[in-house]
């Protein structure tokens, strides 16, 4: 099977259990701080997916721009990401629920659009992502279908405990 169509697969489902995990909660529910950890709540974690996801959306622009390679501002190193993902989430967190959602699909549908365009070689280059970390474009975007199904299992699990 080749990269690209796994990658579309797998982002596909992971998408789809998301969603899932969300479905049918109302935006006063979705905004209740608990679904993850004491304070995120399910549009945190929703607009957190949302700010990660556009990280990786500029660092395919740049690549496929030939560009100087997207780094996150103040971001040196994964070991900033607490600090960034907490800014990443406040700035989202008074924004009404449907617009998270926009951003969410909008990022996702801009994403999908480049990754049509990418050879299996491609996928196949190495780049620097966002946090500085070298490694293949492939699997900058397995790590965000990676980070999606995290949420969505733990969102799942919230919902079955509340």
């Amino acid at each position: 099977m080749a990269e690209k169509d796994r990658l579309l697969r797998e982002l596909a489902a992971g998408r789809e259990a998301l969603l899932r995990s969300v479905q049918g909660l109302t935006a006063d529910r979705m905004k209740e701080p608990g679904a993850e950890g004491p304070v995120w709540s399910v549009q945190d974690v929703l607009g957190h997916l949302a700010a990660w996801e556009r990280q990786t959306l500029e660092s395919v622009r740049a690549y496929l721009a030939g560009t100087t390679p997207y780094r996150i501002e103040g971001f040196d190193s994964l070991a900033d990401r607490d600090e960034w993902n907490q800014r990443a989430v406040e700035e989202r967190r008074n924004w009404p629920v449907h617009e998270v959602l926009v951003e969410l699909e909008v990022v996702r549908s801009e994403l999908l659009a480049h990754l049509a365009g990418l050879s299996e070689a491609q996928l196949n280059d190495w780049m620097i992502y966002p946090w500085g970390k070298h490694g293949r474009l492939s699997r900058l975007l397995q790590l965000g279908v990676d980070h999606e199904r995290e949420h969505a299992v733990s969102l799942t699990a919230w919902r079955g405990r509340s």
